[in-house]
C-alpha cells in the first residue's frame, strides 16, 4: 500500500493500459497526497474494481488531478473506486467513460463506505457513467455513500451522461445514515432521463450559462485560499461547458 506524497509536477502519464484485478495507477493508498497529475487516454479494463488513480483511497488528498480515456471494472469510478477516511478532492475532474459491470459507478468515485468525512470541492465529471446491471445504479459524482459521516460536495458539476437499468442520480445515492450536503452543485440539463433522481439542492443548468459561471467563480474568489491548494477559476470550453482556467 502506498503512503506519502506523489507530486506529478503538472505532467501527464499517457496511454496507461491495465487488464488486472483491482486498481488503476495505484492499487490501494492510505494517508496520501496525490497532486498535479494528469492520466490521459488511459485504458483500464479490470476483472475487479477500477479507478483512474487508485482502487481504494483510505484517507487522502487528491489535488489538481484529471483523467481521460476509458475505465471498466466490477465497480468503477473516475478518480478511484472508493474514497474513504477523512479525504479531500480539490480541483479534479474526470472525462473518462466509466462502466461498472456488476456494481455501482460514479463520476469521481463509485462509493464512500466508512464512517468518515469527505469533501469534494471545485471539481467536475464530464465522462459518461454506465452499468448494464438492472439492479444497480450510477451517480454523477459519488455512486453510493454508506454509513455515518458528513460529505460535502461544493462548487462541483455533473455533466456526463448517466445510464443504468435501475436508476441514476445527478450527484450521489445514500444508504446507511450518511449525510450529503450540496453547495453550488450543478447538473447539465441534457443528462436527465425518465429514471433520474435529482438530488436535493442540485441545480439544473444549460450550456453557456453565464450565471452559473459567475457563481462558480464567485465561490473561488471568496474561498480561493481556504484549502491547501489555490482553487482554479472557471471558463467556458468550446462547447459552452464550464471547465478550469489554469
Amino acid at each position: 500500500m502506498f503512503t506519502g506524497t506523489f507530486d506529478g509536477q503538472n505532467n501527464e502519464i499517457q496511454n496507461l493500459c491495465e487488464n488486472g484485478s483491482n486498481g488503476g495507477l495505484f492499487s490501494n493508498v492510505r494517508n496520501v497526497t496525490i497532486k498535479n497529475l494528469g492520466l490521459t487516454n488511459i485504458n483500464i479494463n479490470n476483472t475487479g474494481s477500477a479507478g483512474g488513480i487508485a482502487n481504494r483511497v483510505n484517507g487522502g488528498k487528491l489535488y489538481n488531478c484529471y483523467i481521460t480515456g476509458s475505465i471498466i471494472g466490477k465497480q468503477s469510478g473516475g478518480l478511484a473506486t472508493s474514497i474513504d477516511g477523512n479525504s479531500q478532492v480539490v480541483n479534479c475532474y474526470n472525462a473518462a467513460d466509466i462502466q461498472s459491470r456488476n456494481e455501482n459507478g460514479g463520476g469521481l468515485t463509485a462509493y464512500n463506505d466508512v464512517s468518515s468525512n469527505l469533501t469534494i470541492v471545485n471539481s467536475y465529471n464530464s465522462g459518461n457513467v454506465a452499468t448494464p446491471v438492472s439492479w444497480r445504479s450510477v451517480s454523477g459524482i459519488v455512486g453510493w455513500v454508506y454509513n455515518t459521516g458528513k460529505r460535502n460536495i461544493i462548487n462541483t458539476l455533473s455533466m456526463g451522461n448517466l445510464s443504468s437499468g435501475m436508476k441514476v442520480n445527478t450527484f450521489y445515492s445514500v444508504k446507511g445514515g450518511a449525510t450529503v450536503e450540496l453547495e453550488n452543485a450543478y447538473y447539465l440539463d441534457t443528462i436527465v432521463t425518465d429514471n433520474t433522481t435529482i438530488n436535493e439542492n442540485s441545480i439544473e443548468f444549460s450550456k453557456n450559462s453565464q450565471e452559473v459561471l459567475n457563481t462558480l467563480n464567485q465561490y473561488v474568489k471568496e474561498h480561493k485560499n481556504d484549502y491547501e491548494v489555490e482553487l482554479y477559476s472557471w471558463k467556458f470550453d468550446s462547447e459552452g461547458l464550464p471547465t478550469f482556467e489554469k
